[in-house]
């Protein structure tokens, strides 16, 4: 498997408390540090509520479904906004429909 396949590219802006973590390509075991960096860095500045935009998310995996809920675990509020197709399939398919706030 290329690299190119491990692309991650990450946008973040934040708003008041809010930050937006806009996500581009797959989260996986090898593009999830860079996106728990991505999170760190957010908590650590302050904010209390992380939206996940992941409306270019082509993949993830159980890694990035663990960082969200660990995420979530350390009291800090989640938003997904717009999954792509892939996505919506893992959340549902973990059963945690009812645990995530889902934003179309």
């Amino acid at each position: 498997m290329d690299d190119a396949s491990h692309d991650l590219d990450l946008s973040t802006t934040v708003e008041d408390d809010t930050t937006v973590i806009a996500v581009l390509g797959e989260i996986d075991l090898d593009t999830v540090p860079r996106l728990r960096d991505a999170v760190d860095a957010a908590i650590a500045g302050g904010s209390n509520r992380l939206v996940f935009d992941l409306s270019q998310v082509e993949f993830m995996d159980s890694s990035g479904i663990s960082l969200i809920l660990a995420t979530r675990s350390a009291g800090t509020d989640i938003v997904l906004r717009n999954p792509t197709h892939a996505v919506l399939r893992l959340i549902e398919a973990t059963g945690l429909t009812d645990v995530l706030q889902v934003e179309p």
